[in-house]
């Protein structure tokens, strides 16, 4: 009888050992992915996290790190929706129209909404003009773009800007905070405005007066 019993609390104890040993299993499998990535400057193209992340297990905020991991996650992602995408801090000229022509080719699937690229200090108005190229044309879902806390763009924002906001823009919302405008930038994007749908443009922390 003792033999019995003990075989049964064998039995009963094996499938949460098997768990607890999976959980573990797949957390240092997260961190050493996390690790190597961080460690290496590997973008993450298609890592753990990505992959992860497109089954709904992680947020996309782990998982997004750099252009390239996003255009993965959209590749992965073939039924569900991506509508805000933040790439803070991740973004320079020479993947910024790789994600604008990411976004749009996954346009129907993604419905991306909101793009928010704060603090992108390697992005210069050649690269938002390339990207709005994309993001700001006809076709594009895009309802809110914030390119707030990039002082290096500077007064060369309002024109790039003003020539892509146009009757076919569908963007509702623009954040300006801290670009470095002052009156004369702002002049040409004043224009622009007046031929689309913007409902709200942010301007703090710029030298207007």
């Amino acid at each position: 009888t003792g033999n019995a019993s003990t075989v049964r609390d064998a039995n009963f104890v094996l499938p949460q050992v098997s768990l607890y040993f999976v959980a573990r299993t797949l957390m240092a499998g997260l961190l050493i992915n996390f690790a190597f990535g961080y460690c290496c400057g590997n973008p993450d193209e298609g890592g753990l996290l990505v992959h992860l992340a497109a089954a709904g297990i992680v947020s996309d905020t782990w998982a997004v790190t750099s252009v390239r991991s996003l255009c993965k996650l959209l590749d992965l992602r073939r039924k569900k929706s991506t509508e805000v995408v933040r790439l803070d801090g991740a973004v320079s000229d020479l993947d910024a129209e790789l994600l604008g022509k990411a976004i749009l080719e996954h346009g129907e699937v993604a419905k991306t909404q909101l793009l928010s690229l704060q603090e992108n200090y390697h992005l210069s108005t050649s690269g938002v003009g390339a990207l709005c190229k994309s993001l700001l044309g006809k076709g594009s879902r895009l309802k809110a773009l914030d390119l707030s806390k990039n002082p290096q763009l500077g007064d060369e924002l309002g024109p790039v800007l003003a020539g892509h906001i146009g009757a076919k823009c569908n963007l509702l919302s623009l954040q300006l905070v801290h670009c470095g405008l002052t009156a004369h930038g702002i002049e040409a994007l004043s224009l622009a405005m007046e031929r689309c749908c913007l409902q709200t443009l942010h301007l703090s922390y710029n030298r207007l007066t």
